[in-house]
């Protein structure tokens, strides 16, 4: 089951749910850093509080805003 999010301001998202597991990829496809609003996600991120960046082990609150770098893609294992 995918959940894809229209591009905003450069930013590309999408969900893969897969029995219990739930995978969140956002990617900033710009020259610049992009801050983004967690709650436009909510409906992905409802139940989970947190997340993994499964290639850094970044730690994430599902909640407030993100900046993302420039030409950045973040996996997100949620928790």
């Amino acid at each position: 089951n995918t959940i894809d999010y229209l591009p905003q301001n450069g930013v590309y998202a999408y969900a893969r749910k897969a029995g219990n597991e739930t995978v969140f990829c956002i990617l900033n496809q710009t020259k610049e850093t992009k801050t983004v609003d967690a709650d436009r996600y909510k409906q992905v991120f409802s139940g989970y509080k947190n997340a993994t960046d499964i290639v850094n082990g970044n730690f994430f609150e599902l909640k407030g805003e993100w900046q993302i770098p420039p030409q950045t893609i973040l996996i997100l294992a949620l928790k």
